[in-house]
């Protein structure tokens, strides 16, 4: 009976190492000491006009916006960069549970691509903050790709749906 319990036990441990472990660090949803933790140390030094709404400004102009210690708003540069890679590049931002719920736009670089997603994770961190419905367990969010004058994209924001202030 003994080496059965702890058969079982290895059993258990072995399944829960290999399980997903998904986390917020360095993503929407997730505090400024991570973002420092993943992208280095803050770079915002200036306390007025509209950088001072920002919470963390990395080295490579990673900018998060944060209430209560959750980003709620993520903007980063992109170099001129086709959809694919775009998307690519924004993996990072997005939680592990994330799951796309809608796109809009062309994908042709001409106009902003808009893509939003549903994530459990995020809905654990924050309490829903936007509209009630069904999936109150859930957090949406979105991550817009801004179009430039090349027919590419420019920069990345993420922001956690039921936000009253969008940054330009």
């Amino acid at each position: 009976m003994k080496k059965k319990l702890i058969l079982l036990m290895m059993v258990l441990l072995l399944i829960s190492a290999c399980a997903p472990s998904y986390n917020l660090e360095g993503k929407i949803g997730g505090s400024q000491q991570s973002f420092e933790e993943v992208y280095g140390p803050n770079q915002q030094e200036d306390e007025t006009g509209l950088s001072a709404i920002y919470g963390y400004v990395s080295e490579t102009e990673i900018s998060a916006i944060f209430f209560e210690d959750h980003a709620l708003f993520i903007t980063s540069p992109l170099d001129d960069m086709v959809i694919a890679e775009a998307l690519e590049y924004a993996e990072q931002f997005l939680p592990g549970d994330a799951v796309l719920v809608e796109e809009e736009g062309d994908r042709s670089g001409n106009s902003d691509q808009v893509y939003v997603y549903d994530s459990e994770l995020l809905g654990e961190a924050l309490e829903p903050v936007g509209e009630e419905d069904s999936n109150a367990n859930k957090q949406r969010f979105s991550v817009r790709f801004e179009a430039s004058e090349e027919s590419n994209y420019n920069a990345v924001k993420l922001q956690a749906d039921g936000l009253e202030f969008i940054p330009d």
